[in-house]
């Protein structure tokens, strides 16, 4: 049984509006605010649940546009699926039809889009941009996803590439899985790796929405976390961190360097 939750905090830069997926029980926490052009989501159906964060790039409207297209798909596409490995790559290929478009246009704006799955199998994490993801493997939530090293993005969803997501998987048969967090690159990093998995997802986003922005950027996140039912003796393995496989297709930036980010 998975706890969901989601935030949106407005600041200075990119930003983060707020919605559940539609049927999750996700609890909503914040809200729309001007400027915001990001989008977190939360959903659950007969496979596992599913919590993403979608942060929209560009000027104007575009990028708010972007990621309501990036976590709508993902209501679409996870809400149908198994929350497979396949499923995941089949989101970020939707996302990339249904916004290449904007591209050849000249429309402008795009999106970075995480998101973490859980099914009967385990934890599966898929990633294009910057939003980084975070897990409690039983000693409170570590980054799991790549560093940001640079305010430049190599790769979005709404430029002419067709995207090269990393995607990481986590079984049960290997690890203890407690929560989940997924982000902005405005949630402060130090305040969710002070946090832990010990609590409802509710409680989890309480915290962060007290915490302070990363650089004045707008925060948003999407929590779950697990309970234990009565007769559940133990979550999972004993591995820690480093994913049981680890796909990494790419990262094919246009030339020339990256979108701000």
């Amino acid at each position: 049984r998975w706890g969901r939750a989601t935030y949106g905090g407005t600041g200075a830069g990119r930003g983060g509006a707020m919605v559940g997926g539609g049927g999750s029980g996700a609890a909503m926490l914040g809200g729309d605010g001007a400027g915001f052009r990001g989008r977190g989501g939360a959903g659950s159906g007969v496979a596992g649940s599913w919590v993403a964060v979608a942060d929209g790039i560009g000027a104007g409207p575009a990028g708010r546009e972007a990621a309501q297209v990036a976590v709508g798909l993902a209501q679409v596409v996870l809400g149908a699926g198994e929350l497979t490995e396949a499923d995941v790559y089949r989101l970020f290929d939707s996302a990339y039809v249904a916004l290449r478009p904007w591209w050849v246009q000249e429309r402008g704006g795009g999106t970075t889009l995480t998101v973490a799955a859980v099914s009967r199998t385990g934890l599966v994490i898929g990633v294009v941009g910057d939003s980084p993801a975070y897990v409690d493997f039983g000693a409170g939530f570590e980054l799991v996803t790549k560093p940001k090293r640079s305010h430049l993005l190599k790769e979005w969803l709404g430029s002419e590439d067709r995207p090269q997501p990393w995607i990481g998987l986590w079984p049960w048969a290997d690890h203890e899985i407690r929560g989940v967090i997924v982000t902005s690159d405005g949630v402060n990093p130090h305040e969710v790796r002070s946090l832990a998995a010990d609590g409802s997802a509710a409680e989890i986003v309480t915290a962060l929405r007290s915490a302070r922005s990363l650089d004045g950027d707008d925060a948003s996140a999407a929590v779950a976390v697990r309970t234990r039912g009565p007769q559940e003796k133990k979550w999972g393995g004993t591995r820690g961190r480093e994913p049981t496989e680890a796909r990494d297709t790419g990262g094919r930036g246009r030339e020339g360097g990256g979108h701000g980010g």
